[in-house]
């Protein structure tokens, strides 16, 4: 897969109306590909994370 592939994902997520947040990618040499799709009206919301 091209490098290039795995950053359509972000202005895709910007024409649904959200925002794409990840971390790290198979093709970037990571681990595990990571993503999570934030809706519009939650993007201003402070996140809290879980112990």
């Amino acid at each position: 897969m091209p490098r290039d592939a795995c950053n359509l994902d972000y202005p895709l997520a910007e024409m649904w109306g959200g925002q794409l947040e990840r971390s790290q990618t198979l093709v970037s040499g990571g681990r595990y590909c990571d993503f999570r799709y934030v809706r519009a009206d939650r993007m201003n919301l402070k996140e809290t994370k879980c112990p």
